[in-house]
């Protein structure tokens, strides 16, 4: 079967990059469809501006669509803050005024988008995401707007959450993600799959399996992360835990008992990771670097061994500070496997100098001279914090059933930031006291998180479409409610 045609039916540069993102192959056509007119009856009628949004996408859609008998995509967007409608900003100042009233508030994005086919609707959707802005003053605003230029006319709020200055302006975005900027893509693809319009293999796929191995297993988190993104992107697949036992021999019969029951691949943690290793046919250029894997992925050609704790480290780390934090040096505490992972995630940050401290200082010389570092005896660990812009802990001290762990903070600097790959409890003995001095914190979440992504992508991207999964605060809501109800926060 070949592919349906796909028409967008808007004029959006936004909506036209997320559907090419996404692998689409379309082609635009304007609608010329007076919004005005629609906006002004529903205004006098009294109208919902749920129904207002669903009038407009289906007006813009019907009016491409009846001279085209093809799949026609149409959608709109209106934001409502304090009960009211607004239209994207007349002008800069205006835009200025609009997020300087939002400031410390939380306001929706109403998202209708609407699929046609031989000129007449057969799907509809509405996503109604909530954003709150942060508190800011009237001069951060300015250099904001000052910064992005008149581009932010183009978006209801006066702000383009799609870049790195639009999503700074946020305390928390919560909901659909795509429908924030202007078009709910999941929905959409999942309904072009059942239509067949990505092709007739794709109409009823064989759903991806993947998990996580370990002994035990059973505790881990990761399964909840997968499923949600899962749930997310309409992807058809389960991600579960599965426990087996020590030893090279069940873990290679285990792993080839799941690559003939047709699995993507599988994290892997405590105890196999040297063991994966061993069972793939290639090693990627982290899981090289690292001299350790907690990824497989099954092909035709063989298993590759990757590592995504480096990635999960850095990326948890950028989002969580400004650009403009300085990570010239960092102490990290630990030496063990969790710890390469880190030094590698640093060494992406940009961070020039290394040191490394742990309770036997063999270890730490075997690690430091493997990647060129220096060690600090583990006596030294809190003089050594003088100079330092992180303090990174990759011990088990601090965990919940583990001594807590033991440090003087006072000679850290004001202004350096403390990362505990410790989740369990969230606010580890070094978090609270951090917190207690004034330094910026994050918790082991977020590296658990992120190391996430790269699998998902990984095994459950491209079936038919690309995957790109979010790290955000309704991600982090759900694990923090799963660590309650085990009691372990």
């Amino acid at each position: 079967m070949q592919h349906s045609p796909l028409i967008l039916a808007s004029g959006s540069a936004i909506r036209a990059s997320i559907m090419k993102r996404h692998g689409l192959d379309f082609r635009i056509i304007k609608p010329g469809v007076d919004e005005s007119e629609i906006k002004e009856k529903a205004e006098r009628e009294g109208g919902d501006l749920e129904a207002t949004a669903m009038q407009l996408a289906e007006a813009k859609c019907l009016a491409v669509a009846k001279a085209h008998g093809d799949f026609v995509v149409g959608s709109d967007q209106i934001m409502e803050f304090e009960g009211r409608a607004f239209d994207k900003p007349r002008d800069m100042t205006e835009a200025g005024e609009r997020l300087l009233a939002m400031q410390g508030k939380t306001h929706s994005l109403i998202n209708a988008t609407v699929l046609a086919r031989g000129g007449e609707i057969i799907w509809r959707n509405l996503e109604r995401p909530r954003l709150t802005v942060r508190a800011m003053t009237a001069g951060e605003i300015d250099d904001y707007l000052a910064r992005v230029g008149p581009e932010v006319l183009s978006s209801v709020g006066a702000y383009q959450v799609e870049t790195p200055e639009g999503a700074a302006l946020f305390e928390r975005i919560s909901g659909d993600w795509f429908a924030v900027q202007g078009l709910a893509i999941y929905p959409l693809l999942e309904k072009l799959r059942k239509e067949g319009a990505l092709g007739e293999r794709w109409v009823n796929p064989a759903p991806v399996q993947a998990g996580v191995i370990g002994m035990p297993a059973a505790h881990s988190l990761s399964p909840f992360i997968h499923n949600e993104w899962a749930s997310r992107c309409h992807v058809v697949g389960e991600y579960r835990a599965i426990e087996v036992a020590p030893g090279y021999d069940a873990f290679a019969a285990a792993m080839d008992k799941l690559r003939a029951d047709g699995f993507a691949g599988v994290n892997v943690t405590i105890p196999h990771k040297e063991n994966a290793l061993s069972y793939a046919d290639k090693l990627s250029d982290a899981a090289k670097e690292i001299g350790a894997a907690n990824m497989l992925t099954f092909s035709e050609e063989g298993v590759v061994a990757d590592n995504s704790d480096a990635r999960g480290f850095h990326d948890g780390l950028m989002q969580a500070i400004d650009k403009n934090s300085n990570l010239d040096k960092a102490l990290v505490l630990g030496a063990g496997g969790a710890a390469r992972g880190v030094i590698a995630g640093l060494r992406l940050a940009g961070c020039q100098s290394i040191l490394i401290a742990n309770r036997t200082r063999e270890k730490a010389e075997r690690l430091a001279n493997e990647f060129g570092l220096n060690v600090t005896d583990w006596e030294e660990r809190s003089a050594a914090l003088c100079d330092c812009n992180l303090l990174v802990n990759t011990t088990s001290l601090g965990m919940s059933g583990q001594a807590p762990l033991d440090i003087d903070l006072s000679a850290l600097p004001a202004g350096a930031i403390v990362y505990d790959i410790v989740y369990t409890p969230l606010e580890t003995p070094l978090i609270k006291a951090s917190i207690a001095r004034g330094h910026r914190t994050i918790n082991g979440l977020e590296m658990l998180m992120h190391q996430a992504a790269p699998g998902f992508r990984q095994w459950f991207g491209k079936r038919p479409f690309p995957v790109f999964p979010r790290v955000d605060d309704d991600l982090r809501d759900l694990l923090i409610s799963e660590l309650k109800k085990r009691g372990t926060l």
